[in-house]
């Protein structure tokens, strides 16, 4: 299978999205921050021929990145930002969201109970379905194995996961994958790249493509939307 693909990442500063986003594509397309500052101002695109298919990735500003949260100002904000990231995508469409966060965090009791406030709204399934958790620093994860000498897989892991973070893994069907972004060889991105493209086509077999008219018709339906993303990025 050749089919072109478009993923969408989203997350907060800071949690590796640009540079999921490079190693996606093999190349530094997107410039990445070494500080907890931004580095990406504006919805960017980057596009890369791997093998047989034109691979396309759209990386978002972060998302809720001040401790002064105006839900108006920040839904707006947000959204339009997932709205031109469908206009620059190829044919005004999404095959996959990419909810990105750090591997190894603790999360504190409130960022459990907004998590926990998360589960139980009705959160549109068209966006959930297509939702796939990036956990970014994958080498720590190898050395958690070799420290503690646990002989665990890294689906163990995250079947394994309580609370606000394993019911965030639930919800998207364990729909979990592993990326080293700065210490990692040829080959490992080579196998990332590829667990990816897998899980996207496997998405798109089941589920289709998400489009542009799909997603106004989620935001017509749906307000809320973007606070419940708000809270799902900052589990960890």
């Amino acid at each position: 299978m050749c089919a072109d693909l478009t993923v969408m990442l989203l997350g907060k500063t800071g949690h590796g999205k640009s540079s999921t986003g490079n190693s996606i594509l093999g190349e530094e397309v997107f410039d990445v921050s070494d500080s907890s500052q931004s580095y990406t101002k504006v919805v960017r695109r980057g596009t890369n021929r791997i093998d047989c298919r034109q691979i396309s990735v759209i990386d978002t500003p972060g998302l809720y990145d001040t401790h002064d949260f105006d839900p108006t100002t920040e839904i707006s904000k947000t959204t339009e930002y997932i709205r031109v990231g469908f206009n620059m995508s190829l044919h005004n469409r999404v095959d996959a969201f990419l909810l990105v966060l750090p591997y190894g965090t603790r999360h504190t009791n409130e960022e459990a109970a907004a998590v926990r406030a998360l589960e139980r709204t009705s959160l549109d399934r068209k966006l959930w379905d297509r939702c796939i958790v990036v956990f970014t620093s994958g080498s720590d994860f190898l050395l958690f194995r070799r420290k503690f000498r646990r002989p665990i897989t890294f689906m163990d892991w995250c079947m394994n996961q309580g609370g606000s973070l394993g019911e965030l893994l639930q919800r998207v069907e364990y729909r979990c994958l592993l990326f080293e972004n700065l210490r990692s060889t040829d080959i490992q991105e080579r196998e990332q790249r590829q667990n990816l493209f897998r899980e996207v086509d496997y998405i798109r077999r089941h589920c289709g493509t998400f489009t542009k008219s799909d997603f106004e018709k989620v935001i017509n339906k749906s307000k809320s939307f973007f606070s419940r993303i708000k809270s799902a990025c900052t589990i960890l």
